[in-house]
């Protein structure tokens, strides 16, 4: 199967689409979104099989970390 997957990042589109290989070498966080033909919708990377186990956890969390740290300081 040679999906083209989109990557969602923070309400940005990051270009694409990428096949799973090229993906490898992308720093993917659970916490992106992808979507490729046959998923219904853009999903969480954490809930898709076929990419899930290329997600680098702690990507996510640093990015969280950050993002509510920013929010904190501009309310």
């Amino acid at each position: 199967m040679d999906l083209k997957i989109y990557i969602l990042r923070g309400r940005k589109l990051i270009r694409g689409p990428y096949t799973l290989d090229t993906i490898k070498h992308k720093t993917l966080s659970y916490n992106d979104l992808v979507w490729y033909q046959g998923l219904p919708d853009w999903t969480r990377v954490e809930q898709v099989e076929e990419v899930k186990h290329l997600a680098n956890r702690e990507a996510g969390r640093t990015e969280n970390k950050m993002f509510k740290k920013v929010k904190s300081i501009l309310g």
